[in-house]
Parts: structure tokens; C-alpha cells; sequence
């Protein structure tokens, strides 16, 4: 659930910067690092590139990222910064997603199961429905909600002060 996803780390980037000041890395590539898991896991599950793919597999995976993180910030040290954000997003995916140990340790935990062949309308039915809904949705419920009241208060507020902006104009 890709909204979720966007949703609930924008929220908690908006919540975390607040009690952390400028300690979190910028918001776009954490939400890149937040997407990257599911954008590449369904993309090969999708083509069927690899055959029997989960819908969960290789970049979901906490053995993976790191294998990933690590060298790419040991190779590009002054980009350490942007690599952290990415990959500090992509944790989040997996927190929110809650894997089985077997996926979050994979391939230390032996293999994933073996995902059946289905065409791609099954494969998106399966995704969708065949979730649990308290799991799914009550989530990004919360994310949606707290997005929304974010970004109406940011444009009540500058509505206002384009008012007030308007009003000093008018008394000089």
C-alpha cells in the first residue's frame, strides 16, 4: 500500500522533526527510501523476472538494504548523508510493513516461501484483498488523517497571514 507508505513516514518525519530539530535527514529521500522496497519487490514480483517471486523478497529484507547501505556509504562518502536518508526510509517501510522474521532475515533465515503463478489482475487482487484489514488499512487511515489536518492547517495559517499581510498594505 503505497499511500500508506508515503502517508505514515511523512507523518513521522513531521512528528520526529519536532522533538529533533535538524537531526532527521531531509523528507525526500527518506519517502524515496520508504517506497524503494515495494517499487522493487512488486516490480520483479509483477514481470515475473524471477519465477515464484513474493510479493516481500529480496528488498525487504534488512540483510539486503545493509548489504546495499553499507558499501554505498563506504564508496561515496560525501554522500553518506543521502544514503543514510534512504536507507533509514526504507526501515520504515519494513516497521510498517511487519514482515515475518523469515522475510527480515532473509537469507540468514533460510528461503522465502515460493509464491504461486498467477496472472498479473490475480497477483494485484491478491495484494489488495487478501490483506487484513485492520492491518492495511487502519494504518494508513491514521497517516491519511494526519496528512490531511497537516496541510489544512499549513494553508489556514497562510491564509491568514496573507490576510493580515493585506490589511497592514491597506492601513500604510
Amino acid at each position: 500500500m503505497i499511500l500508506g507508505h508515503v502517508t505514515n513516514t511523512f507523518m513521522l518525519h513531521s512528528v520526529g522533526s519536532h522533538f529533533l530539530k535538524d537531526k532527521l535527514p531531509p523528507l525526500p529521500p527518506v519517502l524515496a527510501g520508504a517506497l524503494a522496497p515495494d517499487i522493487l519487490d512488486k516490480a520483479i514480483m509483477v514481470t515475473g523476472l524471477i519465477e515464484s517471486y513474493p510479493g516481500r523478497g529480496l528488498f525487504h529484507s534488512l540483510v539486503t538494504l545493509t548489504v546495499l547501505a553499507v558499501p554505498a556509504i563506504r564508496a561515496f562518502p560525501a554522500r553518506a548523508k543521502l544514503v543514510g536518508a534512504v536507507y533509514l526510509g526504507a526501515l520504515v517501510h519494513l516497521a510498517q510493513d511487519t514482515p515475518d522474521l523469515s522475510v527480515i532475515l532473509w537469507p540468514l533465515a533460510g528461503p522465502w516461501e515460493p509464491y504461486p503463478y498467477m496472472s498479473l489482475v490475480e497477483k494485484l487482487v491478491n495484494l489488495y484483498i487478501g490483506m487484513n484489514p485492520l492491518q492495511a488499512w487502519l494504518g494508513e487511515m491514521a497517516g491519511a488523517i494526519y496528512c490531511a489536518g497537516y496541510f489544512v492547517t499549513r494553508i489556514l495559517k497562510w491564509r491568514a497571514k496573507k490576510k493580515n499581510d493585506v490589511s497592514l498594505v491597506e492601513v500604510e
